[in-house]
């Protein structure tokens, strides 16, 4: 029997295969360490660039001047830029992980919280105003749009946009007082310049024209040629008494301060009649509310307006006015079958008269609609929110 002698120290693998073994892993622990190392760096160049993208994402929410915010589902606050932080007069740092009711009064805040819970219900967008203490301890109006964002695990969130309107609706409401009072104003010098009309230049033609009657009666009988000057004489003082009296009635008439709005629009109506031959319909549906009832001026004039346009403009040979009254608002049309126009077309000299009537509907609280078409008449609607009154069947038809 013989025996083989190994001089190799390892009984399994020769010495070449163990450096080999070696060689081997050395070679993929280094490429195992390149690749730790280049992922490490991707990673790092990763999280820099989201620091940045953060960073960036933070300047331009943070530059924005109205107030923004984002919300969570459980109607917490997850982001505040600083405008925000701002009009809360928090910081940040107090505002993230808080609700409504840190801010806000507990019924603003319960209102609040029932516009998100709609919100996330049903999405889409939302807008609505709000009365707060500011800061400065003044109330103010906040105007909030918010809208429902779904990420893609789906989460819910609420993102919001906050705009302090106060001076604007202090502005607006600056310039409302400001027409009201030039309208008033405008009113109170048609009626002096009525007065002055009808009691002084009206009374002299009148007296002019009683003393030409006496002197007429003077003359002989031979003198034909003279009394035909007279009967010129006479017939042209009348006619300058019946257009002081006109302009006397547009200025002011006087019906609207004797017998009221209703009556107003009748003589008005009738007077149309007569100048143009159109066709008029009045319809008249319980009084008027008793909070308007002091700008009843206006109605009048919005209706003047629309009585001015019909007569230089439509064409029309039929016109009906409806004023009705029901508990909660007051309406009054003004149609016509005339030739209509294009309401998006560019402005017109009629735009001036549109933009008065709209100014003076916005004087009583109410909204001015307008409802034209080629070859289609016109319709102006004036409709009048109020909470007083009850509805009425009282109803005159003219």
């Amino acid at each position: 029997m013989k025996t083989h002698r190994h001089d190799n120290p390892s009984p399994y693998l020769p010495q070449d295969l163990q450096q080999l073994n070696r060689r081997q892993l050395q070679n993929q622990w280094d490429h195992l360490q390149e690749l730790i190392e280049t992922r490490t760096r991707q990673l790092q160049a990763t999280e820099q660039a989201l620091r940045q993208s953060q960073d960036f994402l933070d300047k331009i929410i943070n530059s924005l001047a109205d107030p923004l915010f984002v919300k969570d589902a459980s109607f917490r606050y997850i982001l505040a830029n600083d405008a925000a932080c701002t009009l809360a007069a928090q910081p940040r740092q107090r505002i993230i992980g808080s609700s409504d009711e840190l801010f806000f009064p507990p019924e603003t805040a319960a209102f609040i919280h029932e516009k998100d819970s709609q919100l996330l219900q049903q999405g889409g967008q939302m807008r609505y105003e709000l009365q707060t203490p500011g800061p400065d301890g003044d109330n103010c109006t906040l105007q909030v749009r918010k809208s429902r964002y779904i990420d893609p695990q789906g989460g819910a969130f609420i993102v919001g946009i906050i705009r302090d309107v106060t001076e604007h609706i202090v502005a607006e409401q600056q310039k409302s007082n400001y027409a009201r009072h030039l309208n008033e104003a405008i009113e109170q010098e048609r009626s002096r310049l009525s007065r002055e009309l009808h009691d002084g230049l009206g009374h002299a033609l009148t007296e002019q024209s009683f003393l030409l009657k006496r002197l007429q009666g003077s003359l002989p009988d031979n003198g034909t040629s003279v009394r035909q000057t007279f009967d010129q004489l006479q017939q042209g003082t009348r006619q300058m008494v019946q257009t002081v009296q006109r302009l006397c009635s547009n200025l002011r008439p006087s019906l609207l301060d004797d017998l009221g709005l209703e009556a107003a629009i009748e003589w008005l109506l009738e007077d149309m009649h007569r100048t143009c031959g159109i066709n008029v319909t009045l319809s008249w549906y319980g009084p008027i509310a008793p909070e308007i009832e002091q700008h009843s001026t206006e109605l009048f004039r919005i209706v003047q307006e629309s009585a001015n346009n019909i007569m230089k403009h439509s064409r029309a040979d039929k016109v009906a006015v409806l004023f009705y009254r029901t508990g909660t608002s007051t309406v009054l049309e003004i149609s016509d079958n005339g030739c209509g126009f294009t309401t998006n077309a560019a402005p017109s000299c009629r735009s001036f008269g549109i933009i008065g009537m709209q100014e003076r509907a916005a004087l009583l609280g109410g909204s001015l609609q307008i409802c034209s078409s080629p070859n289609q008449g016109t319709t102006v609607r004036l409709l009048i929110q109020h909470q007083s009154g009850e509805e009425t069947d009282a109803r005159s038809d003219r």
